[in-house]
């Protein structure tokens, strides 16, 4: 009876052990947990996920690009106006001028006033001298009405000096070279007396002298200022002789 109970213990002692080493062995192997199984404090739950580089740009290419641009990028040229031939882009400054003359007139010094005016054309139709390219009116008194020595009036037109009422008669031949002009009395013109002056203060026996010959030359600078000369001759309106009138010109522009 000891004999069968031996037996029988270490018949189930046996498969025990067995079992119990294979759940043992099952337990320890070197195979890993599945990821569902991992807890919040294990390794591998505590690494930080890896970044990826982000995909380039398609614009930000190292290749050159070309830009263009519908603006026009060459400087702006100003127009050609060399064959212009108005006054102030030839250079001679139009407008109204204050002026001193000093010289002789007939056989008497003198020193005065005066006004020169240059204008534009004012007379294109009805000339026998050329149409002017600018016209030029220099006043000094009032020869006509109240004679003194230098008083002038010597135009170019009748009609440039201003609040005249003469008809506008194209009294000279006028040549523009830059900024300088040249006026030169057209004789057959002086019976007009539409341009005249006086070398005496009396009233009594004083003549008018009409320009015939000579020329006055006025040159405009860019400051504003006025120089130039008159050297005429001419002839009384009625009576005999000749006189003379040379003077210095200078002055600005009011």
């Amino acid at each position: 009876m000891r004999k069968f109970r031996r037996k029988v213990r270490s018949a189930w002692i046996v498969p025990v052990v067995g079992v119990t080493l294979l759940l043992c062995s099952c337990s320890s192997g070197s195979d890993p947990e599945p990821a569902s199984f991992r807890g919040p404090d294990s390794p591998a739950a505590l690494e930080s996920p890896r970044s990826e580089a982000p995909a380039p740009d398609p614009s930000e290419t190292d290749e050159p690009v070309d830009e263009e641009t519908s603006e026009n990028t060459e400087p702006a040229t100003d127009e050609d106006t060399s064959d212009s031939d108005t006054p102030e882009e030839l250079g001679l400054a139009r407008g109204t001028y204050t002026v001193t003359m000093s010289g002789i007139a007939g056989w008497t010094e003198f020193r005065r006033e005066g006004t020169v005016y240059i204008v534009d054309t004012v007379a294109e139709v009805g000339t026998t001298n050329g149409v002017n390219p600018v016209d030029v009116c220099l006043v000094s008194g009032m020869p006509a009405a109240l004679p003194e020595v230098g008083a002038i009036w010597f135009g170019s037109n009748s009609g440039c000096i201003p609040g005249t009422s003469a008809a506008d008669f194209d009294m000279t031949y006028v040549e523009l070279n830059g900024s300088t002009v040249t006026v030169q009395p057209d004789d057959r013109m002086a019976a007009t007396l539409a341009n005249g002056f006086t070398v005496t203060n009396d009233f009594i026996g004083a003549f008018i002298f009409a320009p015939v010959s000579g020329q006055m030359t006025l040159t405009t600078e860019s400051d504003g200022t006025l120089t130039g000369t008159i050297d005429i001759k001419g002839y009384p309106g009625q009576g005999t002789g000749t006189a003379v009138y040379q003077a210095q010109i200078s002055g600005y522009r009011t």
